[in-house]
């Protein structure tokens, strides 16, 4: 009778820990679990706003991501969360939203030099922040700012661009960066009354689209 008794008291202790254990140390594979399911929607949200290319849809996986950058904390790695801030920055760029996501880009680019983000990320953050930029000058110019504005932006724009033709990883990179960074300096040099400019005016902004 007594040895049934220690059994039954072993089942049950065994069973409590094993609970403890799943709440203490399965805690943060189930956090992760759901970070990548939440992470897959909002992807999948993304691939559908592109193709629909609404602000509507652009919206919905704009917030998605939202969602998830606001449950981030340290235990998550840098390079995850750069990547869900570039995703989201992507999202509120189509949405012709440019200042906010130069805003949000620049903060992420900080934090990517700072934390040692992989290189592959960075660059994609500091080439979408580029061409962001780019078409903040754009429009700029295209609204009569100052030349002494629309120029510093633009020239951020040139800089960025120029330090990702250097850091190229293949030649297939390093000529689209070149052909970026030429439009760059084109959309500097030209004068207001050059034809191609008043194309430019006459054409639809990137926010239109």
């Amino acid at each position: 009778m007594k040895l049934r008794l220690v059994f039954a008291y072993m089942w049950v202790v065994a069973s409590v820990l094993a609970v403890a254990c799943h709440y203490a140390w399965g805690i943060p594979y189930l956090r992760q679990d759901r970070f990548w399911d939440d992470i897959k929607v909002a992807a999948e949200l993304e691939e559908a706003a592109m193709e629909a290319m609404t602000v509507e849809a652009l919206a919905e996986a704009e917030n998605a991501y939202s969602d998830i950058i606001e449950r981030f904390d340290d235990r998550d790695p840098s390079s995850l969360q750069a990547q869900v801030v570039l995703a989201r920055a992507r999202c509120t760029l189509y949405k012709g939203e440019l200042v906010p996501a130069m805003l949000d880009l620049e903060d992420q680019l900080d934090n990517c030099v700072r934390m040692g983000v992989p290189q592959d990320v960075h660059r994609d953050v500091r080439e979408t922040l580029a061409r962001c930029l780019f078409g903040i000058a754009w429009l700029m110019r295209h609204e009569g700012a100052s030349q002494e504005n629309w120029m510093e932006v633009a020239d951020k724009a040139r800089q960025h661009f120029r330090y990702l033709t250097e850091v190229a990883r293949n030649e297939e990179e390093r000529e689209r960066c070149a052909k970026n960074l030429h439009v760059a300096i084109r959309l500097e040099q030209i004068d207001s009354t050059h034809p191609w400019l008043c194309l430019l005016y006459t054409s639809p902004s990137p926010r239109d689209h």
